[in-house]
């Protein structure tokens, strides 16, 4: 993925943690923005830095367990592409609404 962008938008990618991404690209990274269930430090610091970090775009980006996903931290995320229909459907359950977004992996 920053190899893609760098060279195909001349857009220069810096590789950040999930909490302060604005980007998610390609992989089974989607979990990685929701909140954790069994650790409340972790969950108070992903709240603190969703807030912080409102924004993140989802390029084909999915799930890397089939389980029941606690809400996403970030509030305003945009799903362009997502991996399949098992990740849409996931995502819409966690949303509770339909996404337009289209369905592949990179």
């Amino acid at each position: 993925m920053f190899y893609f962008i760098e060279e195909f938008f001349k857009i220069p990618m810096i590789r950040k943690s999930p909490l302060s991404a604005t980007l998610s690209g390609i992989g089974s990274g989607l979990g990685q923005f929701t909140l954790v269930d069994n650790n409340l430090p972790l969950k108070v610091g992903e709240i603190i830095f969703g807030k912080l970090y409102p924004n993140v775009h989802v390029w084909g980006t999915g799930f890397i367990e089939n389980k029941d996903w606690m809400p996403f931290y970030r509030r305003n995320m945009e799903f362009h592409a997502v991996r399949g229909l098992l990740t849409k459907a996931k995502v819409e359950k966690i949303l509770g609404h339909p996404i337009n977004a289209k369905l592949g992996d990179g």
